[in-house]
């Protein structure tokens, strides 16, 4: 589910890459994020956990599944755990489909 999860991550905001013409300043946010996501998520103040985990639910990457084996994991999070994966990717197949079809090459 974690690798489900990066790829919708890290894909949805590249798609934006069909309307944007450089998208630097975007990718050097977005490995930022990923680097945020080396720490353990519980370190965080409360409102940075809940961000991290529900609105940009890059903490399910990898902080979900040793939380899970040491039994520290909650019912709630399981059960987000394995329903926002099938979202994220739901989100991005949509986004993707919506990209494509607003795409316009630049040779003409």
């Amino acid at each position: 589910m974690g690798i489900v999860t990066m790829y919708c991550v890290f894909t949805l905001p590249l798609l934006l890459t069909f309307k944007l013409h450089n998208i630097s300043a975007l990718h050097s946010l977005i490995w930022a994020v990923w680097d945020f996501n080396n720490l353990p998520h519980r370190i965080f103040p409360s409102p940075i956990q809940i961000i991290g985990t529900v609105f940009l639910p890059i903490f399910l990457i990898t902080n979900f599944s040793p939380l899970a084996v040491m039994g520290e994991l909650s019912n709630v999070e399981m059960v987000w755990g394995g329903i926002a994966p099938i979202l994220l990717f739901m989100m991005t197949c949509w986004g993707w489909k919506r990209a494509i079809r607003a795409y316009e090459s630049g040779g003409g």
